[in-house]
Order: structure tokens, then sequence, then C-alpha cells
């Protein structure tokens, strides 16, 4: 066996917070810091116990910008169930009109339901954050749909068990006719392979 050999055996593999770093000095961290990365995983772990259907409600309009990243992530998580293991993943784009899917969300009866949103809450762009659906505080700001969603989880519950969530995504910007911008895009990425991740470990 050679030296460079090895020295790659008895090499230790570097941590996921270093290759975190190293993305982040690249400028590939997809815009969420490592603590915060971590936090929310552990958040979606306790949230996610015991979970066997998963309903994601993306929400959002897009013709504003990141008002669209909800519809990004269920998007996403919808096409990608078979990471899932064994939970069942349905993935519902209730766009400006999320009470409109009350009835499809009924049917699936989830045992977890996941709301995805832009949310205003002084944060930077892309930084996102998980709240129980009721105990939404005040000063922040969700985005362009017609019914709060903290009506809309307490309609759905009475209806069924069921435990309910919000992701909230800080957007960048909301003006109409704009894209999703960089940041939150990138974001959403993260975010969908924390959720996947945290769904493969139940």
């Amino acid at each position: 066996m050679s030296v460079v050999d090895s020295m790659r055996m008895t090499s230790p593999k570097p941590s996921a917070k270093a290759a975190w770093r190293r993305r982040a000095h690249r400028g590939t961290t997809d815009f969420i810091p490592w603590g915060s990365m971590q936090k929310l995983k552990s958040q979606l772990k306790k949230k996610l116990e015991g979970v066997c259907r998963l309903g994601i409600l993306g929400v959002g309009s897009e013709l504003r910008g990141d008002d669209a990243i909800g519809l990004c992530v269920a998007r996403n998580l919808g096409r990608k169930t078979k990471t899932a293991g064994p939970v069942d993943v349905r993935a519902f784009l209730g766009h400006t009109a999320p009470e409109s899917l009350t009835g499809e969300i009924k049917k699936f009866r989830p045992t977890h339901l996941l709301i995805v949103d832009a949310a205003s809450m002084n944060k930077a762009p892309g930084e996102a954050c998980l709240f129980d659906a009721q105990d939404i505080r005040e000063g922040i700001s969700f985005s362009t749909h017609r019914m709060p969603l903290n009506i809309l989880a307490s309609y759905l519950r009475q209806s069924f068990p069921c435990s309910i969530m919000v992701l909230g995504i800080q957007p960048q910007t909301l003006d109409f006719g704009k894209k999703p911008s960089r940041a939150v895009q990138a974001s959403a990425r993260v975010l969908c392979r924390v959720i996947r991740d945290v769904l493969r470990t139940r």
C-alpha cells in the first residue's frame, strides 16, 4: 500500500458542518446558516413524530416574485415522494385560495399537514421559521391568500385529528411580475432536502 493510499484511509472524513462552511465560502450554502438549518431540522423531527400521511400545502401567488415559494416547495416534495420512506406524502397547491382544497385534504386525512408560505418576518431573504398554526403571532405577515392560516387550520382540525404547522420563508421581493429571487429559490432547495432527510429517518 502506498503512502498516499494509507493517508486516504486514515484521514478523517470532513464533518457536515465543515462541508457546510466550505459551501459558505463558495457562496453555495443556499442562504440558510448552519445553526438555523440544524434548529429547523430538529424542530421538524419533533413536529413530525409519528407521521404516517403528510400533506404539504403550498400557498402563494406565482405572479408576485417570492410569494410563489410555497408552491415551489410543495411541487418539489410532491414529485419526490419515493424519498419519504414509509411516509405517504401528498402535495396540494393552494395558490391564493388554499381554503378551496379543504375537501381534498380531508379526503387524504393527513396525520400531519405542513403549510408552506412566504412570510414577512423581518429576517434575511430565504430564512425560514416553523410555527404551530394556532400560535402565529402578530408582526408576521403571510402572503396574499384570503383566509388567515390559523383559521384554515382550525377548520381542518374540527374535521379530523391532525397536527398542523406552518413553514414561513422570508421573501426578498413580492413585486408583481417578478420571478422568485435567487436567495429564496436556493433556500427552498435546501428546505426540501432537510424535509426529505427528516422523513427518511422516521
